[in-house]
Protein backbone atom coordinates (compact mmCIF):
# COMPACT_ATOMS: atom_id res chain seq x y z
CA UNK A 1 0.00 0.00 0.00
CA UNK A 2 1.19 3.44 -0.05
CA UNK A 3 1.99 6.00 2.94
CA UNK A 4 1.20 9.44 1.17
CA UNK A 5 3.20 12.05 3.82
CA UNK A 6 3.02 15.73 2.21
CA UNK A 7 5.73 18.07 3.28
CA UNK A 8 5.51 21.93 3.46
CA UNK A 9 7.78 23.67 1.22
CA UNK A 10 8.90 27.37 0.56
CA UNK A 11 9.90 26.79 -3.27
CA UNK A 12 6.69 27.02 -6.11
CA UNK A 13 4.70 24.11 -6.32
CA UNK A 14 5.13 21.30 -8.52
CA UNK A 15 2.70 21.33 -12.06
CA UNK A 16 -0.50 18.81 -11.32
CA UNK A 17 0.30 15.50 -10.09
CA UNK A 18 -0.93 12.73 -12.23
CA UNK A 19 -3.97 10.34 -10.52
CA UNK A 20 -1.27 7.52 -9.33
CA UNK A 21 -4.19 6.25 -6.60
CA UNK A 22 -8.09 6.99 -6.19
CA UNK A 23 -10.06 6.10 -3.11
CA UNK A 24 -13.68 5.39 -3.42
CA UNK A 25 -16.16 6.48 -0.90
CA UNK A 26 -18.82 4.38 -1.40
CA UNK A 27 -21.62 5.37 1.05
CA UNK A 28 -24.59 4.93 -0.83
CA UNK A 29 -23.77 1.90 -2.99
CA UNK A 30 -22.08 -0.18 0.31
CA UNK A 31 -23.85 1.24 2.77
CA UNK A 32 -20.65 2.73 4.59
CA UNK A 33 -20.56 5.64 7.17
CA UNK A 34 -17.11 6.74 6.73
CA UNK A 35 -14.10 5.90 4.54
CA UNK A 36 -11.16 5.33 6.87
CA UNK A 37 -12.02 4.28 10.44
CA UNK A 38 -9.24 4.95 12.63
CA UNK A 39 -6.05 4.53 10.40
CA UNK A 40 -2.83 4.65 11.51
CA UNK A 41 -0.76 5.88 8.69
CA UNK A 42 -3.30 7.59 6.59
CA UNK A 43 -5.43 11.42 7.15
CA UNK A 44 -7.93 12.88 5.32
CA UNK A 45 -7.57 16.40 4.61
CA UNK A 46 -10.21 18.51 6.93
CA UNK A 47 -13.25 19.01 5.22
CA UNK A 48 -14.76 22.45 5.04
CA UNK A 49 -17.83 21.66 3.15
CA UNK A 50 -20.92 21.06 4.77
CA UNK A 51 -23.06 18.54 2.96
CA UNK A 52 -25.20 15.68 3.09
CA UNK A 53 -23.06 12.58 3.05
CA UNK A 54 -19.53 14.06 4.06
CA UNK A 55 -17.43 12.05 6.25
CA UNK A 56 -18.15 12.33 9.72
CA UNK A 57 -15.68 14.62 11.28
CA UNK A 58 -14.38 12.20 14.24
CA UNK A 59 -12.60 9.96 11.35
CA UNK A 60 -10.50 12.32 10.30
CA UNK A 61 -7.27 12.01 12.33
CA UNK A 62 -3.88 13.92 13.19
CA UNK A 63 -1.23 11.42 12.64
CA UNK A 64 1.68 11.61 11.33
CA UNK A 65 0.25 12.52 7.71
CA UNK A 66 -1.57 15.36 8.47
CA UNK A 67 -1.91 18.34 6.45
CA UNK A 68 -2.59 21.55 8.71
CA UNK A 69 -2.81 24.13 5.83
CA UNK A 70 -4.93 22.92 3.23
CA UNK A 71 -7.64 24.90 1.01
CA UNK A 72 -11.33 24.00 0.34
CA UNK A 73 -11.77 20.85 -0.90
CA UNK A 74 -13.88 20.10 -3.57
CA UNK A 75 -14.04 16.43 -4.34
CA UNK A 76 -16.11 15.22 -1.03
CA UNK A 77 -19.45 16.43 -2.23
CA UNK A 78 -23.06 15.19 -1.96
CA UNK A 79 -22.87 12.57 -3.89
CA UNK A 80 -22.91 8.42 -3.14
CA UNK A 81 -19.80 7.94 -5.06
CA UNK A 82 -16.83 10.64 -4.74
CA UNK A 83 -13.27 10.16 -5.72
CA UNK A 84 -10.40 11.69 -3.92
CA UNK A 85 -7.34 11.38 -6.23
CA UNK A 86 -3.93 12.03 -4.84
CA UNK A 87 -3.57 14.90 -7.37
CA UNK A 88 -5.89 16.68 -5.65
CA UNK A 89 -2.92 17.40 -2.45
CA UNK A 90 -1.57 19.63 -4.74
CA UNK A 91 -4.66 21.70 -5.36
CA UNK A 92 -2.79 23.73 -2.32
CA UNK A 93 0.37 26.29 -3.43
CA UNK A 94 3.80 24.82 -1.82
CA UNK A 95 3.25 21.68 -1.62
CA UNK A 96 5.02 18.82 -2.39
CA UNK A 97 4.44 15.12 -2.35
CA UNK A 98 7.11 12.21 -1.57
CA UNK A 99 5.27 8.81 -1.67
CA UNK A 100 6.35 5.47 0.51
CA UNK A 101 6.11 2.09 0.02
CA UNK A 102 4.59 0.50 3.67
CA UNK A 103 3.37 -2.77 3.84
CA UNK A 104 1.67 -2.49 7.28
CA UNK A 105 -0.44 0.11 5.80
CA UNK A 106 -2.95 -2.43 4.77
CA UNK A 107 -3.55 -3.98 7.97
CA UNK A 108 -5.19 -0.75 8.82
CA UNK A 109 -7.90 -0.85 6.19
CA UNK A 110 -11.15 -1.84 8.03
CA UNK A 111 -14.19 -3.11 6.03
CA UNK A 112 -15.59 -1.61 2.88
CA UNK A 113 -12.45 0.34 2.06
CA UNK A 114 -11.66 0.05 -1.61
CA UNK A 115 -8.14 1.20 -2.87
CA UNK A 116 -7.75 0.75 -6.64
CA UNK A 117 -4.20 1.79 -8.14
CA UNK A 118 -3.43 2.18 -11.54
CA UNK A 119 -0.30 -0.29 -11.87
CA UNK A 120 1.17 1.89 -14.63
CA UNK A 121 1.59 4.93 -13.16
CA UNK A 122 2.68 3.16 -9.96
CA UNK A 123 5.47 1.40 -11.75
CA UNK A 124 6.96 4.63 -13.38
CA UNK A 125 5.66 6.66 -10.35
CA UNK A 126 6.90 5.36 -6.87
CA UNK A 127 10.01 6.33 -5.20
CA UNK A 128 11.28 4.63 -2.62
CA UNK A 129 12.47 6.71 0.49
CA UNK A 130 12.05 10.77 1.01
CA UNK A 131 12.60 11.62 -2.86
CA UNK A 132 9.93 13.84 -4.17
CA UNK A 133 7.50 12.95 -7.40
CA UNK A 134 6.66 16.13 -9.68
CA UNK A 135 4.29 14.18 -12.50
CA UNK A 136 2.19 17.03 -14.85
CA UNK A 137 -1.07 16.15 -16.32
CA UNK A 138 -4.05 17.97 -17.66
CA UNK A 139 -5.92 20.21 -15.05
CA UNK A 140 -9.34 19.84 -15.43
CA UNK A 141 -11.92 22.37 -14.19
CA UNK A 142 -15.41 21.33 -12.80
CA UNK A 143 -18.34 24.14 -13.98
CA UNK A 144 -21.38 24.49 -12.48
CA UNK A 145 -24.62 25.61 -14.45
CA UNK A 146 -28.25 24.82 -14.50
CA UNK A 147 -31.04 24.36 -16.69
CA UNK A 148 -29.79 22.58 -20.28
CA UNK A 149 -27.27 23.84 -22.95
CA UNK A 150 -29.05 27.57 -24.25
CA UNK A 151 -28.49 30.98 -25.20
CA UNK A 152 -27.59 32.22 -21.52
CA UNK A 153 -24.69 29.40 -21.63
CA UNK A 154 -23.62 30.22 -25.02
CA UNK A 155 -19.73 31.81 -23.78
CA UNK A 156 -19.01 29.68 -21.04
CA UNK A 157 -19.04 26.58 -23.99
CA UNK A 158 -17.49 28.53 -26.40
CA UNK A 159 -14.86 29.31 -23.27
CA UNK A 160 -14.47 25.78 -22.92
CA UNK A 161 -13.52 25.19 -26.91
CA UNK A 162 -11.15 28.26 -26.85
CA UNK A 163 -9.38 27.00 -23.64
CA UNK A 164 -8.77 23.35 -24.72
CA UNK A 165 -7.26 24.49 -28.27
CA UNK A 166 -4.99 27.26 -26.73
CA UNK A 167 -3.50 24.92 -24.32
CA UNK A 168 -3.87 21.72 -26.98
CA UNK A 169 -5.83 20.04 -24.17
CA UNK A 170 -3.37 20.61 -21.14
CA UNK A 171 -6.89 22.63 -19.50
CA UNK A 172 -10.23 21.76 -19.56
CA UNK A 173 -13.55 23.15 -18.28
CA UNK A 174 -15.92 20.11 -17.54
CA UNK A 175 -19.52 21.79 -17.55
CA UNK A 176 -22.43 20.23 -15.99
CA UNK A 177 -26.04 21.51 -15.91
CA UNK A 178 -27.14 20.92 -12.32
CA UNK A 179 -25.00 18.16 -11.66
CA UNK A 180 -22.78 19.86 -9.07
CA UNK A 181 -24.92 22.30 -7.25
CA UNK A 182 -28.45 24.28 -7.62
CA UNK A 183 -28.46 27.61 -9.18
CA UNK A 184 -28.99 29.48 -5.86
CA UNK A 185 -26.00 27.73 -3.93
CA UNK A 186 -23.52 27.94 -7.35
CA UNK A 187 -22.09 31.14 -5.23
CA UNK A 188 -22.07 28.75 -2.07
CA UNK A 189 -20.16 25.82 -3.83
CA UNK A 190 -17.57 28.59 -5.37
CA UNK A 191 -16.95 29.77 -1.65
CA UNK A 192 -15.88 26.48 -0.61
CA UNK A 193 -13.78 24.95 -3.40
CA UNK A 194 -16.55 22.50 -4.63
CA UNK A 195 -16.14 23.20 -8.17
CA UNK A 196 -13.64 25.96 -9.81
CA UNK A 197 -16.39 28.02 -11.97
CA UNK A 198 -19.73 28.87 -11.81
CA UNK A 199 -23.16 31.16 -13.09
CA UNK A 200 -25.41 32.62 -11.25
CA UNK A 201 -27.44 35.20 -10.80
CA UNK A 202 -27.29 38.87 -8.76
CA UNK A 203 -30.84 38.36 -7.47
CA UNK A 204 -30.89 35.19 -6.10
CA UNK A 205 -29.47 36.08 -2.96
CA UNK A 206 -29.23 39.70 -3.29
CA UNK A 207 -27.36 40.44 0.52
CA UNK A 208 -24.38 38.00 -0.78
CA UNK A 209 -23.19 39.93 -3.62
CA UNK A 210 -24.79 43.56 -2.92
CA UNK A 211 -22.33 45.67 -5.23
CA UNK A 212 -23.34 44.11 -8.59
CA UNK A 213 -27.33 44.91 -7.80
CA UNK A 214 -26.73 48.39 -8.82
CA UNK A 215 -27.14 46.56 -12.80
CA UNK A 216 -30.56 45.12 -11.88
CA UNK A 217 -32.17 48.69 -11.39
CA UNK A 218 -34.69 49.01 -12.86
CA UNK A 219 -35.60 51.75 -16.05
CA UNK A 220 -31.82 51.90 -16.06
CA UNK A 221 -31.80 52.46 -19.84
CA UNK A 222 -28.91 49.90 -21.27
CA UNK A 223 -29.38 49.85 -25.11
CA UNK A 224 -27.56 46.64 -26.43
CA UNK A 225 -26.25 43.55 -24.89
CA UNK A 226 -22.90 45.38 -26.42
CA UNK A 227 -23.54 48.05 -23.47
CA UNK A 228 -24.59 45.38 -20.75
CA UNK A 229 -21.15 43.87 -21.39
CA UNK A 230 -19.10 46.88 -21.60
CA UNK A 231 -20.86 48.16 -18.30
CA UNK A 232 -20.45 44.74 -16.40
CA UNK A 233 -16.89 44.29 -17.26
CA UNK A 234 -15.80 47.62 -15.73
CA UNK A 235 -18.16 47.15 -12.39
CA UNK A 236 -16.76 43.99 -12.00
CA UNK A 237 -13.15 45.64 -11.95
CA UNK A 238 -14.44 48.35 -9.02
CA UNK A 239 -12.19 47.82 -6.01
CA UNK A 240 -15.73 48.00 -3.94
CA UNK A 241 -17.21 44.92 -6.54
CA UNK A 242 -13.94 42.91 -6.30
CA UNK A 243 -13.57 43.01 -2.16
CA UNK A 244 -17.37 41.75 -2.29
CA UNK A 245 -17.17 39.19 -4.08
CA UNK A 246 -13.39 38.00 -2.19
CA UNK A 247 -15.89 36.78 0.49
CA UNK A 248 -16.65 34.35 -1.50
CA UNK A 249 -13.26 33.32 -2.40
CA UNK A 250 -15.03 34.57 -5.43
CA UNK A 251 -13.39 36.40 -8.74
CA UNK A 252 -15.58 37.68 -11.67
CA UNK A 253 -14.52 36.91 -15.09
CA UNK A 254 -17.69 37.49 -16.97
CA UNK A 255 -21.27 38.65 -17.67
CA UNK A 256 -23.96 37.02 -18.73
CA UNK A 257 -25.63 40.22 -20.63
CA UNK A 258 -29.59 39.99 -21.21
CA UNK A 259 -32.03 41.84 -22.74
CA UNK A 260 -34.68 43.95 -21.73
CA UNK A 261 -36.97 41.43 -19.35
CA UNK A 262 -41.03 41.49 -20.41
CA UNK A 263 -43.71 39.52 -18.84
CA UNK A 264 -45.55 36.16 -20.50
CA UNK A 265 -48.83 35.37 -18.81
CA UNK A 266 -52.06 33.51 -18.47
CA UNK A 267 -55.30 34.44 -17.72
CA UNK A 268 -56.72 38.27 -18.32
CA UNK A 269 -54.18 40.24 -20.61
CA UNK A 270 -53.25 43.58 -18.59
CA UNK A 271 -54.57 46.30 -20.96
CA UNK A 272 -52.32 49.12 -18.73
CA UNK A 273 -50.10 49.25 -16.43
CA UNK A 274 -52.39 49.67 -13.46
CA UNK A 275 -54.41 46.07 -14.05
CA UNK A 276 -50.77 44.12 -12.93
CA UNK A 277 -51.88 45.02 -9.69
CA UNK A 278 -52.74 42.19 -7.41
CA UNK A 279 -50.98 39.79 -9.86
CA UNK A 280 -48.49 37.30 -8.69
CA UNK A 281 -45.18 37.39 -11.02
CA UNK A 282 -42.32 35.35 -11.04
CA UNK A 283 -39.61 38.23 -11.08
CA UNK A 284 -36.58 38.91 -9.23
CA UNK A 285 -34.53 41.27 -8.51
CA UNK A 286 -34.80 45.58 -9.57
CA UNK A 287 -37.42 43.75 -11.76
CA UNK A 288 -39.61 42.98 -8.69
CA UNK A 289 -39.31 45.73 -6.78
CA UNK A 290 -40.48 47.80 -9.98
CA UNK A 291 -43.40 45.38 -10.56
CA UNK A 292 -43.95 45.82 -6.51
CA UNK A 293 -44.33 49.53 -7.37
CA UNK A 294 -47.72 49.08 -9.33
CA UNK A 295 -48.38 46.58 -6.28
CA UNK A 296 -47.96 43.67 -8.43
CA UNK A 297 -46.84 40.44 -6.39
CA UNK A 298 -43.50 39.56 -6.92
CA UNK A 299 -42.57 35.96 -6.36
CA UNK A 300 -39.57 34.02 -6.40
CA UNK A 301 -39.22 31.04 -8.14
CA UNK A 302 -35.99 29.58 -9.79
CA UNK A 303 -35.83 29.31 -13.54
CA UNK A 304 -36.24 25.78 -13.58
CA UNK A 305 -39.60 25.86 -11.48
CA UNK A 306 -40.83 28.53 -13.66
CA UNK A 307 -42.88 26.05 -15.61
CA UNK A 308 -44.56 23.72 -13.12
CA UNK A 309 -45.05 27.49 -11.09
CA UNK A 310 -46.96 28.88 -14.39
CA UNK A 311 -49.07 25.41 -14.71
CA UNK A 312 -50.21 25.56 -10.87
CA UNK A 313 -51.10 28.72 -10.48
CA UNK A 314 -48.53 29.80 -7.75
CA UNK A 315 -47.51 32.48 -10.30
CA UNK A 316 -49.84 33.70 -13.47
CA UNK A 317 -47.04 35.63 -14.98
CA UNK A 318 -43.37 35.36 -15.61
CA UNK A 319 -40.84 38.17 -16.49
CA UNK A 320 -38.09 37.06 -18.29
CA UNK A 321 -35.09 37.38 -21.38
CA UNK A 322 -36.91 35.82 -24.82
CA UNK A 323 -34.49 33.12 -24.60
CA UNK A 324 -35.64 31.80 -20.98
CA UNK A 325 -39.06 31.91 -22.16
CA UNK A 326 -38.18 29.30 -24.79
CA UNK A 327 -36.12 27.33 -22.64
CA UNK A 328 -37.91 26.45 -19.78
CA UNK A 329 -41.52 26.49 -21.85
CA UNK A 330 -43.46 29.53 -20.74
CA UNK A 331 -44.63 30.18 -24.35
CA UNK A 332 -46.33 26.86 -24.06
CA UNK A 333 -48.69 27.49 -21.42
CA UNK A 334 -48.85 31.91 -22.33
CA UNK A 335 -51.63 33.61 -23.91
CA UNK A 336 -50.25 36.96 -23.98
CA UNK A 337 -46.75 39.17 -23.96
CA UNK A 338 -46.07 42.36 -23.06
CA UNK A 339 -44.04 43.54 -25.89
CA UNK A 340 -42.20 46.71 -24.32
CA UNK A 341 -42.79 46.92 -20.93
CA UNK A 342 -38.95 46.64 -20.28
CA UNK A 343 -38.66 47.33 -16.63
CA UNK A 344 -34.83 46.09 -16.61
CA UNK A 345 -32.89 43.22 -16.44
CA UNK A 346 -30.90 40.57 -14.28
CA UNK A 347 -26.66 40.57 -13.75
CA UNK A 348 -25.84 37.23 -13.98
CA UNK A 349 -22.04 36.77 -13.91
CA UNK A 350 -19.65 33.81 -14.21
CA UNK A 351 -17.20 33.36 -11.45
CA UNK A 352 -13.89 31.61 -10.81
CA UNK A 353 -12.66 30.43 -7.54
CA UNK A 354 -9.63 32.69 -6.43
CA UNK A 355 -7.73 30.04 -5.12
CA UNK A 356 -8.40 27.98 -8.70
CA UNK A 357 -7.20 30.87 -10.86
CA UNK A 358 -3.85 31.52 -8.46
CA UNK A 359 -3.32 27.99 -8.85
CA UNK A 360 -2.99 27.68 -12.57
CA UNK A 361 0.14 27.58 -14.64
CA UNK A 362 1.15 30.75 -16.33
CA UNK A 363 -0.27 29.85 -19.37
CA UNK A 364 -3.65 28.14 -18.74
CA UNK A 365 -4.53 31.62 -16.83
CA UNK A 366 -3.77 33.48 -19.58
CA UNK A 367 -5.67 31.04 -21.80
CA UNK A 368 -8.44 31.49 -20.18
CA UNK A 369 -8.64 35.18 -19.28
CA UNK A 370 -7.40 35.95 -22.60
CA UNK A 371 -10.63 33.57 -24.05
CA UNK A 372 -13.22 36.02 -22.87
CA UNK A 373 -13.74 38.61 -24.88
CA UNK A 374 -14.09 35.95 -27.42
CA UNK A 375 -16.20 34.26 -25.94
CA UNK A 376 -18.55 37.53 -24.93
CA UNK A 377 -18.49 37.95 -28.90
CA UNK A 378 -20.09 34.82 -29.45
CA UNK A 379 -22.35 35.01 -26.79
CA UNK A 380 -24.05 38.46 -28.03
CA UNK A 381 -23.81 37.18 -31.71
CA UNK A 382 -26.03 33.75 -31.18
CA UNK A 383 -28.55 35.94 -28.54
CA UNK A 384 -29.19 38.36 -31.58
CA UNK A 385 -28.95 36.28 -34.27
CA UNK A 386 -30.04 32.45 -33.22
CA UNK A 387 -32.28 33.24 -30.12
CA UNK A 388 -34.10 36.56 -31.35
CA UNK A 389 -34.39 34.76 -35.25
CA UNK A 390 -36.44 32.06 -33.83
CA UNK A 391 -38.43 34.22 -30.94
CA UNK A 392 -41.10 36.64 -32.90
CA UNK A 393 -42.09 33.35 -34.86
CA UNK A 394 -42.64 31.51 -31.94
CA UNK A 395 -45.39 33.98 -30.47
CA UNK A 396 -46.92 33.66 -33.63
CA UNK A 397 -46.91 29.80 -33.72
CA UNK A 398 -48.08 29.67 -30.39
CA UNK A 399 -50.97 32.53 -31.09
CA UNK A 400 -49.32 34.16 -27.99
CA UNK A 401 -50.53 37.99 -27.79
CA UNK A 402 -48.39 40.91 -28.16
CA UNK A 403 -49.35 43.98 -25.49
CA UNK A 404 -48.07 47.06 -25.92
CA UNK A 405 -48.57 49.98 -23.29
CA UNK A 406 -48.62 53.45 -24.52
CA UNK A 407 -45.81 56.18 -24.06
CA UNK A 408 -47.86 57.59 -21.43
CA UNK A 409 -48.14 54.36 -19.06
CA UNK A 410 -44.56 53.78 -19.90
CA UNK A 411 -43.52 57.09 -18.09
CA UNK A 412 -46.16 56.74 -15.38
CA UNK A 413 -44.43 53.07 -14.36
CA UNK A 414 -40.97 54.54 -14.68
CA UNK A 415 -41.88 57.83 -12.59
CA UNK A 416 -43.16 55.23 -9.80
CA UNK A 417 -40.13 52.64 -10.12
CA UNK A 418 -37.23 53.84 -10.95
CA UNK A 419 -35.88 57.44 -8.60
CA UNK A 420 -37.70 55.91 -5.58
CA UNK A 421 -35.97 52.55 -6.02
CA UNK A 422 -32.56 54.18 -6.96
CA UNK A 423 -32.34 56.38 -3.55
CA UNK A 424 -33.74 53.48 -1.82
CA UNK A 425 -30.58 51.30 -3.46
CA UNK A 426 -27.83 53.80 -2.44
CA UNK A 427 -28.85 54.05 0.87
CA UNK A 428 -29.03 50.81 2.07
CA UNK A 429 -26.27 49.60 -0.05
CA UNK A 430 -24.49 52.91 1.68
CA UNK A 431 -25.47 51.90 4.68
CA UNK A 432 -23.70 48.62 4.30
CA UNK A 433 -20.26 50.44 4.23
CA UNK A 434 -20.53 50.24 0.13
CA UNK A 435 -19.43 53.30 -2.08
CA UNK A 436 -23.55 53.06 -3.34
CA UNK A 437 -23.55 56.28 -5.18
CA UNK A 438 -20.23 55.57 -6.64
CA UNK A 439 -20.80 52.23 -8.06
CA UNK A 440 -24.30 53.57 -9.94
CA UNK A 441 -22.45 56.92 -10.91
CA UNK A 442 -20.16 54.64 -12.95
CA UNK A 443 -22.89 52.67 -14.31
CA UNK A 444 -24.97 55.58 -15.47
CA UNK A 445 -22.51 57.39 -16.87
CA UNK A 446 -21.42 54.84 -19.05
CA UNK A 447 -24.82 54.45 -20.34
CA UNK A 448 -24.81 58.09 -21.13
CA UNK A 449 -21.88 57.46 -22.98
Amino acid sequence: MLFVNAFRRATSPPASIASITKILYARGVFGLNRMLPNPDYYTLLHHQKQTQGQIPQENYRQGNTFIDQAPLWQRLSTYNISFLYVSDFLWMKHWTLNIHYVESFSKTIKEGIIMKFNKLAISSAIILGSMSLQLSAATQWNVSLWGKPRAFTEHVEKLAQLVEQKTNGDFKLKLSYGGLSKNKENLDGISIGAFEMAQFCAGYHRDKNPSITVMELPFLGVSSLEQEAKISMALYQHPAVIKDLQRWNATLLMPSPLPQYNIIGVGDAPAKVSDFAGMRVRATGGIGKALASIKAVPTSVTATEVRTALDSGVVSAVAFAPHAHMAFGTTAAAKWWTSNLNPGTVNCPVVVNSDALAALSDSNKQALLGSVDEAIEHYIASYQGATMDKWGPLLKEKNINEISFSDAELAEFKKIAAAPIRDEWIATMSAKGLPAQELYDLVNSMIAK
